[in-house]
């Protein structure tokens, strides 16, 4: 026997026969008494017929633990209940043949350290849902999501993935009731119901498309849920999903079966599910499958939309603006590639070029708009926002307002008519519902709007606001938006006047920039084109 070694006789239960248990320990005996004396009160043992015993009904459960030729198991490898001193650095494990064995690692019990390590790769994100997070966010796509009931760990996942900024534009969770009135305008019928969720899409893309960098796509993100609880359910748990992007409206709804998991694996399944979902309108493949029963099956609905539907749409007050980018980065693309276009001259060769390019100009989310009825567009307004351009950094488009204040609204194919001008231009052109300039403000805050001194004039006139001090309220809320007005000469009643020749209250000076005389004079507009052609 080797030295290290030191033999235990222990009398076991009646139904067990006398075995001798070889126990590996340093040469101190002191050590050895301190360790043994301690496995013998971790396993409850007793005085029985003059001998120290231990209570195999309190052994492990698990088969043979794995031994090493040294006589150490491996902790990982134990299975079921065990029992270990805190005390000692080395731990005694009794395997169903009754053997003491030391093993080596972390003092602890077996069920504690089996909690930890599962809690440690609970928070370990899974490599298939890394990889789609990392696709989203390579996507060229930004979102709004709005969510309420679940999915909550859809959010740490797209948040945790470096690159979340270039996706994630805003996140709300109107979880309590008041919220979600707030939220949708309205008391619903039903707070998780298809309905509701399509509405919170629809709510999320218009916040998505006022809220994103110009010439990037964006989808609206809709969920709501009711999932377990504190509390039981006399309902289905279930939750919606919807998407919507310029082209479609989707939605999803999933009834979980009552009582076959716990909330947060029902958290999981809706996150997993909310996830597909947005990289599916991002048109990025998921990469897993999510952990249903064969009787768990979702529900889809899905509405197409053409151009001619969304603009009248935006008639309609349902959604905000539709921005058409005829940009190099977007729409020009593969024409500028067909024909091959030299980036010496100011165009872009390649897929990779045009987005290069895009991403230099989405540095600055500020927009250069233009605002008019472009009946016609002519070279005035393209040298206008030139002018414009050089003096303020920002992304220059056009914008034409389907509303207007003192006319009838504009017919769907008028606006075609209109916007099919900006093509050959090159020119991003957003048509909106929003005919008044505070109103434009606050459907893009921080821009900087392009005017003539006739507009200006308008502008600051009390008597299209009520009062000289409600005006004043509302330019300021213009302001603090961080909204600036470029302003350039026009003739107005015969007599050309600038920005200088105009009456600014001392609070509003540093809204507005003019531009100089010299620098930008055309005396044409859109009126007097149309009277030259006789239209």
């Amino acid at each position: 026997m080797n030295r290290n070694h030191v033999v235990v006789f222990v009398w076991l239960k009646s139904h067990f026969l006398k075995s001798e248990l070889p126990l590996s320990v340093r040469p101190n005996i002191r050590v050895f008494e301190r360790l043994y004396l301690g496995i013998l009160r971790d396993f409850e043992c007793s005085e029985f017929l003059g001998y120290p015993r231990i209570d195999l009904e309190k052994k492990p459960r698990a088969p043979n633990a794995w031994i090493d030729s040294k006589g150490f198991g491996r902790l990982e490898d134990l299975v079921g209940q065990g029992y270990y001193r805190r005390q000692y650095k080395k731990l005694a494990y009794v395997n169903t043949s009754g053997v003491l064995r030391p093993l080596a690692g972390p003092c602890e019990f077996a069920g504690e350290r089996r909690e930890r390590r599962d809690r440690r790769e609970s928070g370990k994100m899974d490599i298939r849902v890394r990889a789609l997070v990392e696709a989203i966010h390579s996507s060229h796509t930004q979102a709004v999501i709005f969510l309420a009931g679940g999915a909550s760990q859809a959010l740490g996942w797209l948040m945790s993935v470096p690159g979340a900024s270039n996706t994630i534009l805003e996140v709300l969770v109107p979880y309590s009731r008041t919220s979600m009135i707030q939220l949708l305008g309205k008391i619903p019928l039903q707070y998780s119901s298809q309905e509701t969720v399509e509405e919170m899409a629809i709510l999320a893309y218009n916040r998505a498309l006022k809220l994103s960098r110009p010439g990037l796509t964006v989808v609206g993100v809709g969920f709501t849920g009711t999932l377990a609880s504190a509390r039981p359910k006399f309902g289905d748990h279930r939750f919606y999903l919807s998407t919507r992007t310029c082209e479609r409206l989707w939605t999803s709804r999933i009834t979980l079966i009552k009582g076959m998991r716990t909330r947060e694996e029902e958290d999981r399944i809706s996150s997993h599910f909310l996830l597909k979902a947005i990289a599916d309108a991002c048109k990025v493949s998921p990469t897993f499958t999510s952990d249903l029963h064969e009787s768990e099956v979702p529900t889809e609905f899905e509405k197409h939309f053409d151009e001619e539907q969304e603009l009248q749409q935006i008639i309609d007050g349902k959604l905000w603006m539709k921005v058409y980018d005829f940009s190099f980065g977007t729409c020009q693309v593969l024409y500028i590639n067909l024909f091959g276009y030299d980036s010496s001259n100011g165009f872009v060769t390649t897929i990779d070029d045009a987005f290069e390019l895009s991403d230099k100009n989405a540095a600055s989310e500020r927009r250069i708009i233009l605002s008019g009825s472009f009946n016609p567009l002519h070279d005035g307004h393209l040298r206008l926002m030139d002018i414009a351009s050089s003096l303020c950094e920002g992304v220059p488009c056009f914008e034409i307002s389907a509303i207007n204040a003192d006319k009838p609204p504009l017919e769907v194919a008028e606006i075609k008519r209109r916007v099919e001008q900006f093509k050959e231009t090159g020119k991003t052109v957003i048509i909106s519902n929003q005919p008044y300039f505070y109103k434009k403000a606050e459907l893009f805050p921080g821009s900087a709007f392009v005017i003539g001194a006739d507009t200006a004039i308008r502008l600051l006139n009390p008597i299209y606001y009520g009062d000289y001090h409600k005006m004043l309220e509302i330019l300021l809320r213009c302001k603090s938006s961080g909204c600036l007005f470029l302003v350039g000469g026009r003739v107005v009643d015969g007599v050309f006047k600038v920005l200088d020749d105009l009456d600014i209250p001392e609070e509003l000076k540093g809204m507005f920039i003019s531009i100089p005389e010299e620098r930008f004079r055309i005396d044409i507009s859109s009126t007097e084109i149309r009277k030259n052609r006789g239209l």
